[in-house]
């Protein structure tokens, strides 16, 4: 049986092709936006449940974020392993971290 990602992705290449920059950059789209739908599904009652709100908005603040994500768990991970050393490195690093984290944040 087909998922919604799958069938996103034959749409998507039967439009643009199966190869290519703009097929890669649309295929990593619809992936990142079929995953926070999925999750966003499945998590709903217990956030109604539990804080008695639902925004609309969040699908779309979490596909802003997720590119961020990575980023700001490695370069956080390794400021704080080099950190320990080297204080000064540890500094730099997480400055870096402070990018991610305050592009979250904002």
């Amino acid at each position: 049986m087909p998922t919604v990602t799958m069938l996103g992705k034959k749409i998507i290449a039967d439009k643009l092709g199966e190869e290519g920059f703009i097929v890669a950059t649309a295929n990593w789209i619809a992936d990142s936006l079929f995953v926070t739908l999925g999750v966003t599904i499945a998590i709903w009652p217990l956030l109604v449940y539990y804080f008695g709100i639902f925004s609309i908005v969040s699908p779309m603040a979490t596909l802003l974020v997720l590119p961020a994500l990575p980023y700001l768990l490695f370069s956080g991970t390794l400021a704080a392993v080099i950190g320990v050393f080297v204080l000064a490195a540890g500094q730099v690093l997480g400055w870096l971290a402070w990018l991610s984290a305050s592009y979250m944040l904002s």
